[in-house]
């Protein structure tokens, strides 16, 4: 080490006096801490007392806070008046945490102008860029083709609007700027409006002609009409240098970019779990890395290419341990319902809409880290997250039905499989869990914070059903508690193949009601036979509904049930599914079977059928 070096570092160390003093502070702060903890055991002790004493005169009911209507009084149409109703509780909660979170984030951008009305324009503008970015949050639960139809019909419009417009209000200077960015403004309302009406008034085969072309681009979403005027303004643009039409554009296309990135992220389910979890895991790994190693390279001071070479690999390796428990802490919180699914796709999704917008701040704005509008707009984030996920936790009381539901499919490798999962959980899991054998062609969809988390640990194979006493135990543990906003989880079983058949005989026992995938089946699917056979042999066809298509082979429905051909299928409900999923009619339907019994007997094992499609 050489001379000024060490000077430095000695300079820098602090004097023994300020050691002592220090030292002296932190030791009456442990004193102070023991003499507060030893005084207060006794009245926590008090209070532990008095909470059970509470409990135990109690009933169970008011001691929960249930002031939902028993299960035994949930049936029918009360139940699927339940399942509404807390759909609208829920969506009412997001609109309510949405317009907090948009108010208090939009007054980061009100104090950076002098005028006030130049402070309140930008404020209202603001508002209205967060709440429509924040918006589509409120469609989580829906499936892909409908979430792409609302987001291009509702929030494509909004978001194009309030994101050109803030990037117009951003660069108000003076009169003369505010001259130009209120011409700029009025141009991005005409296109707007121009756009929504030439989408209400333009012939379906437009729709059609631009979806075939999406395809042919390789596209996955197809642009809304009001995007298609700015071709010819590319040309214009060229010929005519205007300030006021080349604000108007630059703002356009940068509300083009936002837009495609905003419908992108959130229509891929797997991405809105994955990427927030890649996100944290990377960002972790690289503060941690950094820190450790510029820590270590000013303490050992490397001057040859090993030492150098075992700090950078340490710290990336402490960094990598530091990443692995980070996503060990997240599965666990989810595991232990802390959050939900969806309020993890939530505070994920807010998050980064406040962390686009800090980014864009400090390199743009040339503001820092800890600017107050960076500040603010954390704050906003913070506390928008901490009233939903309290509000959602104790607010809202689940339904007291758990309606357990089993789904069996013929295993495609297409998106019908996901398309039935998006509707069943957008209603079913207000009553009860949904069980299901796991498979990949519903990976993209399953996947939960969880699974995601395990995954990128290496320990998925932990979740995997071996043997007879792995199933029991895993079945008797099956998740029936509702999540902190009301809502039942998905139940999904991996299972090695030797073991899927006895975990259908198992779960077929504990729940209430059934539903079959049967498009697409015919006598080469053996392992959806087997499962219909268990559901003849256990008397479960009383309460099972039957989705077919017109791939259906129902004779050999008909000869694996051993019911005479040209019969109407022996379920509680048939349901067509060739144009398209009625999700309200599929759960009324599964509603009904409710009141059919259980079987009391398991089914004899059957030879393994290793193809389970």
């Amino acid at each position: 080490m050489d001379t000024p070096t060490a000077a430095a570092l000695a300079a820098s160390a602090p004097s023994p006096a300020e050691a002592l003093d220090l030292s002296v502070a932190f030791t009456w702060l442990g004193i102070v801490v023991m003499v507060l903890a030893q005084l207060s055991a006794p009245w926590v002790l008090r209070l532990y007392r008095r909470r059970l004493r509470g409990f135990m005169m109690a009933p169970a009911a008011a001691a929960l806070n249930r002031n939902a209507m028993p299960a035994a009084l949930l049936h029918g149409k009360a139940l699927l008046k339940a399942i509404d109703r807390q759909r609208r509780r829920v969506l009412a909660v997001l609109l309510g945490v949405l317009t907090l979170y948009s108010a208090m984030a939009a007054t980061a951008f009100f104090y950076r102008f002098e005028n006030p009305g130049d402070g309140l324009l930008s404020w209202a503008i603001s508002f209205f860029m967060f709440a429509a970015f924040c918006g589509p949050v409120v469609l989580l639960g829906v499936s892909a083709a409908r979430f792409g139809r609302l987001f291009w019909v509702y929030f494509a419009p909004a978001t194009f609007a309030a994101f050109a417009m803030q990037a117009i209000v951003t660069s108000l200077a003076g009169a003369g700027g505010r001259y130009a960015a209120l011409w700029a403004l009025a141009g991005v309302a005409a296109l707007t409006a121009l756009g929504v009406l030439l989408r209400a008034w333009a012939p379906a085969a437009w729709g059609r002609r631009l979806a075939a072309m999406a395809q042919v681009w390789g596209w996955k979403f197809k642009l809304p009409a009001a995007l298609l005027v700015l071709g010819p303004m590319l040309v214009a643009l060229n010929l005519v240098q205007h300030p006021v039409l080349l604000k108007l554009l630059s703002s356009c296309f940068i509300a083009l970019v936002a837009i495609g990135l905003c419908f992108l992220t959130m229509v891929d389910r797997i991405k809105r779990t994955l990427v927030p979890l890649l996100g944290a895991a990377m960002l972790t790994i690289f503060v941690v890395a950094l820190g450790t190693g510029a820590l270590a390279w000013d303490l050992l001071q490397p001057d040859d290419t090993l030492t150098r070479s075992a700090i950078i690999g340490g710290a990336l390796a402490l960094g990598g341990v530091a990443a692995f428990f980070m996503l060990s802490w997240i599965g666990l919180a989810y595991a232990q319902k802390v959050f939900s699914d969806a309020q993890f796709q939530v505070f994920s999704w807010m998050l980064a809409v406040s962390g686009v917008a800090m980014a864009i701040e400090t390199m743009f704005q040339g503001a820092s880290l800890i600017d107050p509008s960076n500040l603010q707009l954390a704050g906003a984030s913070a506390l928008a997250l901490l009233v939903y996920w309290g509000v959602t936790r104790y607010g809202l009381q689940p339904l007291a039905s758990n309606q357990r539901l089993l789904v069996l499919r013929v295993f495609a490798q297409d998106s019908r499989g996901e398309r039935l999962m998006d509707e069943l959980e957008y209603r079913w899991r207000f009553i009860g869990p949904i069980v299901l054998i796991g498979g990949t062609d519903m990976a993209a969809h399953t996947i939960d914070p969880a699974k995601a988390a395990a995954f990128l640990r290496g320990r998925l194979r932990d979740s995997f059903i071996a043997d007879s006493t792995t199933l029991r135990r895993r079945i008797s543990m099956l998740d029936d508690q509702p999540d902190p906003d009301g809502r039942y989880r998905v139940n999904e079983y991996f299972c090695f193949a030797d073991m899927w058949q006895e975990a259908v005989q198992r779960l077929l026992q504990g729940c209430d009601a059934v539903v079959v995938d049967l498009r697409g089946f015919n006598t080469k699917r053996r392992g959806t036979a087997w499962e219909l056979t268990q559901l003849r042999d256990t008397g479960a066809l009383a309460r099972t509904v039957f989705l077919v298509d017109g791939q259906t082979d129902h004779a050999a429905v008909h000869g694996t049930l051993g019911t005479q051909p040209g019969q109407p299928l022996p379920a509680a409900h048939v349901m067509p599914v060739d144009r398209g999923m009625n999700g309200a009619a599929l759960v009324e339907a599964l509603v009904s079977c409710l009141g059919a019994a259980r079987p009391r007997t398991e089914a004899a094992p059957a030879p393994t059928v290793r193809n389970a499609a």
